[in-house]
């Protein structure tokens, strides 16, 4: 009988081929990638069947929005804070649904009355504009409805002595210019000065008021309103001043812009529509025009 030193030894080795398992990690990483994704697309179905008023105040939202001082589910506008009632985003469910929101949006920019223009243009300013809204008027006059950009002293909307633009203007301009992008009527610009003559060779008052209505049209322009709206850009100088009595004052400083009334409707019994009326004062039509003071070139001033 052998003995057990006798037997021979079996020794067991493991083959290790290739890495470690992992687990499950992987999978939890997929999950994340594909709830990403859904989220992703759904934001993006979302967005495709927004409304533009809805997808505008998105946009404001995210612009202006403080995390100090804003709270979710407002625009903290200029002119304070306005709910975005996301609850009114429509889902369309298929091509009659869409059909059916692009008839609204058309519907949006059908006519309206001038007292229903002034009053949504005087909105616009007073939520938009803020601090400087007390700059910006909206009236109904003879033949349309006319907003004022004037001048403060503080705040001016052109660079001293030029057509440029300042800050305040650009702002300004560019908010009445997404307003009248969604109307119908036509649009005259004009630009007036004071009558203190400019110290400059060659370039009188008249040349800067031409210039700043210019300025004006085409930053409306760039800023959304359609430049085949534009029936007439003017320089006017100061004859038309805002302060009759004084037409030096700065305050006659000022861009008008006048929406026309649309052209009566055949067989509504409205005669031909009244002449629009571009005083820029407290003016009647009979009233004389009042002309600059004479005087010699003298200092050039804040203009």
């Amino acid at each position: 009988m052998a003995s057990k030193s006798d037997q021979p030894v079996i020794i067991k080795r493991r083959k290790h081929g290739g890495h470690a398992a992992h687990g499950g990690s992987w999978k939890v990483a997929y999950a994340d990638f594909v709830t990403a994704m859904m989220a992703f697309f759904l934001l993006m179905w979302l967005l495709a069947t927004a409304t533009p008023q809805t997808k505008e105040s998105l946009a404001t939202y995210f612009t202006e929005f403080d995390l100090f001082k804003g709270t979710a589910g407002l625009v903290e506008g200029r002119g304070g804070p306005t709910p975005v009632d996301l609850g009114r985003v429509e889902t369309p469910a298929g091509p009659e649904v869409r059909g059916k929101v692009r008839t609204e949006e058309r519907a949006e920019t059908q006519e309206k009355t001038p007292e229903e223009i002034r009053s949504q243009l005087a909105a616009v300013v007073n939520l938009k504009l803020g601090e400087i809204r007390d700059q910006v008027s909206v009236d109904r006059v003879p033949g349309g409805v006319r907003i004022q950009l004037k001048y403060n002293e503080g705040r001016p909307i052109f660079e001293a002595g030029q057509a440029g633009l300042t800050e305040t203007g650009r702002e300004a301009l560019m908010v009445l210019g997404q307003a009248i992008a969604g109307l119908p009527n036509h649009v005259v610009i004009e630009g007036h000065t004071d009558s203190t003559p400019l110290n400059r060779s060659g370039f009188n008052n008249w040349d800067l008021s031409a210039g700043r209505a210019l300025a004006a049209m085409h930053y409306l322009t760039d800023s959304g309103m359609a430049a085949d709206k534009v029936v007439r850009v003017a320089g006017l100088e100061a004859t038309q001043p805002l302060i009759p009595e004084n037409p030096a004052d700065p305050h006659n400083r000022r861009i008008s812009i006048l929406l026309l009334d649309l052209p009566a409707k055949p067989g509504a019994g409205a005669g031909e529509p009244p002449r629009p009326d571009f005083k820029g004062g407290v003016q009647t039509p009979d009233s004389p025009r009042s002309t600059p003071e004479p005087g010699i070139h003298g200092p050039g001033q804040d203009r």
